[in-house]
Protein backbone atom coordinates (compact mmCIF):
# COMPACT_ATOMS: atom_id res chain seq x y z
CA UNK A 1 0.00 0.00 0.00
CA UNK A 2 2.99 2.47 0.84
CA UNK A 3 4.18 2.14 -3.04
CA UNK A 4 0.78 3.12 -4.38
CA UNK A 5 0.32 6.02 -2.37
CA UNK A 6 3.76 7.34 -3.25
CA UNK A 7 2.95 6.69 -6.91
CA UNK A 8 -0.38 8.23 -6.70
CA UNK A 9 1.27 11.26 -4.95
CA UNK A 10 4.13 11.22 -7.42
CA UNK A 11 1.21 11.75 -10.36
CA UNK A 12 -1.00 14.24 -8.60
CA UNK A 13 2.39 16.33 -8.41
CA UNK A 14 3.55 15.41 -12.15
CA UNK A 15 -0.78 17.01 -13.44
CA UNK A 16 0.29 20.05 -10.99
CA UNK A 17 3.17 20.69 -13.29
CA UNK A 18 1.15 21.73 -16.43
CA UNK A 19 1.89 21.86 -19.79
CA UNK A 20 5.85 20.95 -20.87
CA UNK A 21 7.04 24.38 -22.56
CA UNK A 22 8.31 23.21 -25.72
CA UNK A 23 9.49 26.06 -26.85
CA UNK A 24 12.07 26.85 -23.63
CA UNK A 25 15.01 25.52 -25.61
CA UNK A 26 14.65 28.04 -28.05
CA UNK A 27 14.08 30.84 -25.21
CA UNK A 28 17.35 29.37 -23.64
CA UNK A 29 19.48 30.01 -26.57
CA UNK A 30 17.86 33.38 -26.97
CA UNK A 31 18.64 34.64 -23.49
CA UNK A 32 21.88 33.07 -23.37
CA UNK A 33 22.66 34.72 -26.91
CA UNK A 34 21.42 38.25 -25.25
CA UNK A 35 23.41 37.12 -22.00
CA UNK A 36 26.70 36.52 -23.76
CA UNK A 37 26.37 39.68 -25.59
CA UNK A 38 25.67 41.98 -22.40
CA UNK A 39 28.51 40.33 -20.68
CA UNK A 40 31.04 40.72 -23.68
CA UNK A 41 29.58 44.80 -23.56
CA UNK A 42 29.85 44.91 -19.71
CA UNK A 43 33.90 43.64 -20.48
CA UNK A 44 34.18 45.62 -23.13
CA UNK A 45 33.21 49.38 -21.18
CA UNK A 46 35.60 47.87 -18.03
CA UNK A 47 38.33 47.92 -20.08
CA UNK A 48 37.34 51.28 -21.59
CA UNK A 49 37.27 52.44 -18.22
CA UNK A 50 40.53 51.16 -16.87
CA UNK A 51 42.76 52.36 -19.96
CA UNK A 52 40.72 55.94 -20.02
CA UNK A 53 41.44 55.92 -15.87
CA UNK A 54 45.29 55.19 -17.52
CA UNK A 55 45.44 57.59 -19.75
CA UNK A 56 43.93 59.98 -17.80
CA UNK A 57 46.79 59.22 -14.71
CA UNK A 58 49.52 59.41 -17.73
CA UNK A 59 48.26 62.59 -18.85
CA UNK A 60 47.95 64.00 -15.59
CA UNK A 61 51.57 63.01 -14.70
CA UNK A 62 52.99 64.63 -17.78
CA UNK A 63 50.86 67.65 -17.16
CA UNK A 64 51.96 67.93 -13.59
CA UNK A 65 55.59 67.42 -14.96
CA UNK A 66 55.16 70.20 -17.92
CA UNK A 67 53.78 72.99 -15.28
CA UNK A 68 55.60 72.43 -12.75
CA UNK A 69 59.20 72.67 -15.31
CA UNK A 70 57.77 75.72 -16.18
CA UNK A 71 56.50 77.44 -13.24
CA UNK A 72 60.47 77.17 -11.91
CA UNK A 73 61.55 78.36 -14.71
CA UNK A 74 58.83 81.57 -15.16
CA UNK A 75 59.20 82.13 -11.19
CA UNK A 76 63.51 82.17 -12.04
CA UNK A 77 63.07 84.77 -14.74
CA UNK A 78 60.14 86.82 -13.09
CA UNK A 79 62.81 87.25 -10.32
CA UNK A 80 65.28 88.54 -12.68
CA UNK A 81 63.01 90.60 -14.61
CA UNK A 82 61.51 92.22 -11.96
CA UNK A 83 64.87 93.05 -10.66
CA UNK A 84 65.73 94.51 -13.99
CA UNK A 85 62.39 96.49 -14.29
CA UNK A 86 62.47 97.82 -10.69
CA UNK A 87 66.34 98.30 -10.42
CA UNK A 88 66.27 95.94 -7.35
CA UNK A 89 63.99 94.84 -5.45
CA UNK A 90 62.56 91.03 -5.36
CA UNK A 91 59.69 89.32 -7.43
CA UNK A 92 58.09 85.90 -6.40
CA UNK A 93 55.91 83.40 -7.66
CA UNK A 94 54.43 80.88 -4.93
CA UNK A 95 52.50 78.01 -5.66
CA UNK A 96 49.37 78.23 -2.93
CA UNK A 97 49.20 74.08 -2.44
CA UNK A 98 52.10 72.53 -4.02
CA UNK A 99 50.79 68.79 -3.62
CA UNK A 100 48.26 69.42 -6.09
CA UNK A 101 50.06 72.28 -8.30
CA UNK A 102 47.74 71.48 -11.48
CA UNK A 103 44.60 73.18 -9.58
CA UNK A 104 46.79 75.43 -7.14
CA UNK A 105 46.75 78.77 -7.05
CA UNK A 106 49.69 80.85 -7.22
CA UNK A 107 50.43 84.27 -5.57
CA UNK A 108 52.36 86.90 -6.94
CA UNK A 109 54.82 88.88 -4.40
CA UNK A 110 56.69 92.32 -5.02
CA UNK A 111 58.86 94.18 -3.19
CA UNK A 112 59.95 96.75 -5.26
CA UNK A 113 63.72 98.75 -3.64
CA UNK A 114 62.72 100.43 -0.54
CA UNK A 115 59.49 98.60 0.71
CA UNK A 116 58.34 95.37 2.20
CA UNK A 117 57.22 91.85 0.47
CA UNK A 118 54.06 92.20 -0.23
CA UNK A 119 51.16 90.63 -2.47
CA UNK A 120 50.48 92.20 -6.01
CA UNK A 121 47.10 94.05 -4.92
CA UNK A 122 48.51 96.17 -2.49
CA UNK A 123 50.57 97.81 -4.56
CA UNK A 124 50.43 100.90 -6.42
CA UNK A 125 48.67 101.01 -9.91
CA UNK A 126 52.58 101.65 -11.50
CA UNK A 127 54.29 99.19 -9.60
CA UNK A 128 51.12 96.42 -10.13
CA UNK A 129 51.62 97.64 -14.44
CA UNK A 130 55.70 96.85 -14.15
CA UNK A 131 54.96 93.74 -12.27
CA UNK A 132 52.25 92.33 -14.46
CA UNK A 133 55.37 93.37 -17.44
CA UNK A 134 58.21 91.73 -15.49
CA UNK A 135 55.90 88.28 -15.41
CA UNK A 136 54.47 88.65 -18.62
CA UNK A 137 58.52 89.13 -20.10
CA UNK A 138 59.50 86.20 -17.60
CA UNK A 139 56.75 83.82 -19.45
CA UNK A 140 57.79 84.72 -22.85
CA UNK A 141 61.18 84.46 -22.07
CA UNK A 142 60.24 80.14 -21.26
CA UNK A 143 57.62 80.45 -24.30
CA UNK A 144 58.55 82.91 -26.68
CA UNK A 145 55.99 84.24 -29.09
CA UNK A 146 57.06 85.47 -32.43
CA UNK A 147 55.99 89.17 -31.99
CA UNK A 148 54.07 90.92 -29.25
CA UNK A 149 52.11 94.15 -29.07
CA UNK A 150 51.97 95.81 -26.03
CA UNK A 151 49.50 98.78 -26.25
CA UNK A 152 49.23 101.46 -23.36
CA UNK A 153 51.54 99.20 -20.79
CA UNK A 154 52.05 101.76 -18.24
CA UNK A 155 48.07 102.35 -17.61
CA UNK A 156 46.81 100.39 -14.47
Amino acid sequence: MKGREILRELRAELRNLGQINHMTSEEFAEIKQRYDFLTKQVKDLETAKHNLMQITKEIKEKSEQLFTESYHKIKTNFHTMFRRLFGGGRGELRLLDSKEVLTSGIDILAQPPGKKLERISLLSGGERSLTAVALLFATYMVKPSPFCILDEIDAA
